[in-house]
């Protein structure tokens, strides 16, 4: 939940092969869909002061963040992009000071960001 009281979450191709996945935000009445379609979707998360959404795009390779002002979500910027060999990112999380951890799928490993 964001910090606007709204849902967020992310969805996917159970076959992890279509990019047909999205990112959604629903607000008790409305759906409203935003970022680019992709495979595989994980997060998101907030920032502690609510102003930045990040969003994994794990067929990418990629952690998204994306501008936010209320209910709006802009669009998002390339925050981490993952090369060979660091596994695949995966579920993450943000701490109150703002540090994003990734789990990193294959690559035994999770990771620490600064914002």
């Amino acid at each position: 939940v964001g910090p606007d009281g709204a849902l967020y979450f992310g969805t996917m191709d159970e076959g992890e092969e279509r990019p047909v996945g999205r990112f959604w935000r629903w607000d008790g009445a409305s759906f409203t869909v935003f970022g680019e379609p992709t495979t595989v979707t994980n997060g998101p998360a907030f920032s502690p002061d609510g102003r930045v959404l990040y969003a994994v795009d794990s067929t990418r390779g990629t952690i998204l963040a994306h501008p936010c002002t209320g209910g709006s979500i802009g669009e998002g910027a390339t925050f981490v992009r993952f090369g060979d060999g660091a596994g695949t990112p995966d579920g993450l999380a943000v701490d109150e000071e703002g540090h994003v951890w990734v789990a990193q799928h294959g690559a035994a490993r999770v990771t620490r960001f600064s914002p």
